[in-house]
């Protein structure tokens, strides 16, 4: 088992190498914060947003689904958007945004908040849970 692994570990230190020059190499929007210092250090800084909805959320992702290329559209035209996931729980459901910067995931919320009040007020779903920070490691 340790021979296993051992074998595995030059494998797992080249992927991370490799990470680690995609991620220096990225281009970086300067116009959030750096509470890291990533920036002064030559990293790209990406920044990422969980939102976690619960009650009413089966309802909520149910329009969701039916309204893809709706939603799709609204949260492509977020400023310094690298990606967004909307994920079904079974006690929910929950949306992963990563941005270049700051100002990109809080426009994302906005866009989200403003989705959400237009299209669905009738779900009734609760006040999500939101959870915001800057990428340690983002994988490709």
């Amino acid at each position: 088992m340790v021979a296993r692994a051992a074998a595995k570990a030059p494998q797992a230190i080249a992927t991370i190498a490799v990470a680690t020059r995609f991620i220096r190499g990225n281009k970086f929007d300067r116009r959030g914060t750096d509470p890291a210092g990533r920036q002064e250090r030559g990293y790209a800084y990406v920044y990422g947003c969980m939102i976690i909805f619960r009650k009413g959320a089966k309802e909520l992702f149910d329009l969701l689904e039916k309204n893809k290329a709706d939603v799709e559209k609204t949260m492509r035209s977020v400023k310094g958007l690298v990606s967004y996931t909307l994920v079904r729980s079974e006690d929910g459901g929950f949306s992963v945004t990563v941005c270049n910067d700051k100002p990109g995931t809080d426009e994302s919320l906005e866009k989200a908040r403003d989705w959400i009040a237009k299209n669905a007020a009738e779900v009734g779903v609760a006040a999500p849970k939101v959870s915001e920070g800057s990428i340690v490691v983002d994988l490709k």
